[in-house]
């Protein structure tokens, strides 16, 4: 059984209220705003905890933190190669290749993800008024 802690309330409230696909650095900033004796252990903890019982979504990304995000349903992200920024993707997740993948290679395929990248508005901004 798993407790429900007012620290493990807090993590879940950071990740929710950021809306920015925090990383476990951030969301230990928003906490100890909150309650300067929670730990950067506590956090870490909490956020692997909530991540296993699905209640929020761990965004591994190659080379950097890994991110966090609220919302659940099976959807795509975007990554700023200049500035790190995170952000979803409002076009249909294509659950169909799965399937694809599972025909492909014989795998029991049990979901993707997918992370374009490129630059974001704000940088492609400021680079052009250079």
């Amino acid at each position: 059984m798993v407790r429900n802690t007012v620290q493990r309330a807090l993590v879940y409230e950071a990740v929710c209220q950021l809306k920015n696909h925090p990383t476990a650095e951030d969301i230990y900033a928003w906490v100890t705003t909150r309650n300067p004796k929670v730990s950067r252990g506590t956090v870490y903890r909490n956020l692997g905890c909530l991540a296993q019982e699905g209640k929020i979504r761990r965004v591994p990304l190659p080379n950097t933190s890994d991110r966090f995000d609220f919302t659940l349903a099976p959807h795509y992200h975007i990554r700023c190669i200049r500035c790190g920024k995170l952000e979803d993707v409002q076009i249909p997740y294509h659950a169909e290749a799965d399937g694809q993948a599972r025909k492909a290679t014989g795998w029991d395929c049990r979901g993707h993800e997918i992370i374009f990248e490129g630059e974001c508005p704000d940088c492609k901004k400021e680079r052009n008024s250079k």
